[in-house]
This record gives structure tokens, C-alpha cells and sequence, in this order.
């Protein structure tokens, strides 16, 4: 559990420890865990504890995934994966319920102060916070929020042989929610015989490559982060760079503030 973040402890507790499940689950929300595939999670687990008043199961998760409409490949596989490293730890309880509850606190004054800016122009604001927590106990907090505006982005082309890659940059800056792109590959090679293929390549400010991808043929996908994955603030590159045939590709980009 080193360097675990907070959102998976909570999520394998859920999971394992009913005692610990029955004192925090009345007070964690979705809303809380900014990971899309630990949000779709916890969402599993609050439904199946709230209709079975049980602790869910791995199998049980998977069960009712499998039912939902609403979840692309990338989601769930991207739930899978944690679900892989929820085991049974032992843990200090009084150590999980105090962490359990300042987190609770922190994400209500993160969301707080997010439902603020959506009522705010662009620019540097002092924002004072009255928090209450389970217990009833207030609290003001003093906080500066920078707002920025949501960028939108859709860009179309081809990549080939004698064209072989395109760039398109995003900015990413202090204030960052969410970053979501979502393609969609059409092979545009005249000759049957002839495989289109392209890399895609998501790569920070710093020119550290986040994502990438070989061998993507004709298709639609998407790949989504979190303020976590983003490290560096400034112009951020999507690469898509042809490997053979001819591509048409479709971009849309979305930065969330």
C-alpha cells in the first residue's frame, strides 16, 4: 500500500472491511473520486451495497458492468485494472477513518469552490468557504481560485507515406480538471492489400511522453486524465504519426477547468 493514492484505499475497504464500510459509506460521494474508472468503482459499490446491504465482490462488479450500455472498451478496461489491485490489507482503523473523513472534507471544499467559478468571470479571486463536516462542526476557509475558460478543439486530416505526422497542441494550464480526446481512424489506402496503421503519441508541456500508442488501425477510442496525470502546465501535443497506408483521422479535444 506505499504510495497508494487515498481513492483505492477507500475502494478496497469498501470492498473487504464491513465494519469500516458501514461508517463511511453514508458520508463518500462519486462525486468525490476524479479518476473516471475509480468514479464508475465506487458508483458499483455504493449501488450494491445500497440494494444488498453487503459488501460487493469482484464478480459481482464485473456482473453488473456488463450490463451497462453507457461504458466504452477503454472504461472497462480501465476498471478492470484497478479492481486487479483491490485485495484484503490490513489497516489501522482508527488511521482509515480519520484519513477517510479529512478526504471527505477536502473533495467537498474542492467541489465547493468548482461550483463557485461556474458563477465567476475569467481571472484571480479570493474565495471564502463555510464547511460543515458529518460531525457539524463549521469551518471557513480562505482560498485564491484562478478561473479559466474550457478548451474545445476539433481538428481533421491524413496521415500517408509522403505526409506521415500531424501535431495538434492543447493548452493545459493551473486549474486543470480534466483533458479527454477522442479519435476516430477511417483507412484511406486505395489498395485492399495494404494495411493502414498510425501511432498515437500524447506527450506534456515538458515533452514527456503521457500516452502512446503503436499499431491503432481504423476505429474510434479515447483517452482521458485527470489533474493527477498532468504534471506540467503549457502546450501539450497529440501526435498522430502514420506507420503504413494512408489514415483520415478525426479529433476532438476537451480541456475542463
Amino acid at each position: 500500500m506505499n504510495n497508494e493514492r487515498i481513492e483505492v484505499t477507500i475502494l478496497r475497504n469498501l470492498m473487504y472491511n464491513e465494519p469500516y464500510m458501514r461508517k463511511s459509506i453514508p458520508f463518500l460521494k462519486d462525486i468525490y473520486f476524479s479518476k473516471r474508472e475509480e468514479h464508475i468503482l465506487f458508483g458499483e459499490i455504493y449501488n450494491f451495497i445500497s440494494k444488498y446491504n453487503n459488501l460487493p465482490t469482484k464478480e459481482t462488479i464485473l456482473v453488473e458492468m456488463g450490463h451497462r450500455k453507457d461504458l466504452n472498451d477503454d472504461e472497462v478496461r480501465s476498471v478492470k485494472e484497478v479492481l486487479e489491485v483491490l485485495n484484503p490489507e490490513d489497516v489501522d482503523q482508527n488511521w482509515l477513518i480519520d484519513t477517510t473523513e479529512k478526504f471527505c472534507k477536502d473533495r467537498a471544499v474542492h467541489n465547493a469552490v468548482l461550483e463557485g467559478i461556474k458563477i465567476l468571470d475569467k481571472g484571480e479571486f479570493l474565495v471564502t468557504l463555510l464547511v460543515t463536516d458529518a460531525t457539524g462542526l463549521s469551518d471557513e476557509i480562505e482560498t485564491t481560485v484562478l478561473v479559466v475558460e474550457d478548451y474545445h478543439d476539433e481538428q481533421s486530416g491524413n496521415v500517408n507515406g509522403n505526409d506521415d505526422t500531424e501535431e495538434i497542441e492543447m493548452p493545459v494550464n493551473n486549474g486543470v480538471i480534466s483533458l479527454r480526446i477522442e479519435y476516430s481512424l477511417q483507412s484511406a489506402s486505395i489498395s485492399p492489400f495494404e494495411e493502414d496503421t498510425v501511432t498515437l503519441r500524447l506527450s506534456d508541456a515538458d515533452g514527456v511522453i503521457i500516452d502512446e500508442e503503436t499499431g491503432v488501425g481504423e476505429g474510434d477510442g479515447a483517452w482521458s486524465y485527470t489533474s493527477d496525470d498532468l504534471s506540467s502546465t503549457g502546450d501539450y501535443t497529440f501526435t498522430i504519426e502514420s506507420e503504413s497506408g494512408s489514415m483520415d483521422f478525426d479529433i476532438i479535444i476537451d480541456v475542463k477547468y
